[in-house]
């Protein structure tokens, strides 16, 4: 979510930002989709769980989302002593010439100054009804999310924006998980 304004005055909080969002049905704002018809209290709650994400709506006006162990886990963090995690991509309205890819990191903590990536992708047109299932390795740990490419590659749509991704760990991080992100094992 983009809001060009610094948080100050009558909308000083995350909260009253949200409430701003629904009731402008995101005037003021880049790009956002506020979940307008939702209750304010389903929006709050997923952005605390960072189940966000960027689209350029000239290119994809579709839908985007990443399950894990079939619950809906974009923004989250699997605690997991599994050597395989099954994951699911789901999208629907996706650019028929286009592709998926599935961008995958290891967990640096911000220790690291070249985090190593990887891209597994598959054609739009070889996903089964809008799925594509796979299994990660979390390894020490993982993040990965999904990103849309139109049949030009150029890219329109990326999971949880440029921003959250979903976590797969091994261990609880020093700085603990905010309730609302944790997946459930």
């Amino acid at each position: 979510m983009c809001y060009n304004h610094p948080l100050e005055g009558d909308v000083n909080t995350p909260e009253a930002l949200a409430k701003l969002l629904v009731t402008e049905k995101g005037l003021g704002c880049d790009i956002v989709e506020t979940g307008c018809g939702q209750p304010l209290a389903s929006l709050l709650t997923a952005l605390r769980a960072g189940r966000a994400w960027f689209v350029n709506p000239k290119g994809f006006q579709g839908t985007l989302d990443v399950t894990v162990n079939g619950v809906s886990a974009m923004g989250g963090v699997l605690l997991t002593s599994a050597q395989t995690v099954p994951v699911m991509v789901v999208g629907s309205g996706l650019p028929a010439a286009g592709l998926v890819e599935l961008v995958i990191g290891a967990v640096d903590y911000a220790s690291d100054t070249k985090p190593a990536t990887s891209v597994r992708s598959i054609k739009v047109s070889n996903m089964t009804g809008g799925k594509w299932n796979l299994d990660l390795w979390p390894s020490e740990g993982k993040y990965f999310r999904p990103v849309v490419r139109d049949g030009a590659g150029a890219i329109v749509g990326v999971g949880v924006g440029v921003g959250n991704p979903t976590w797969l760990l091994r261990t609880t991080p020093g700085h603990g998980i905010p309730a609302a992100r944790k997946l459930p094992t």
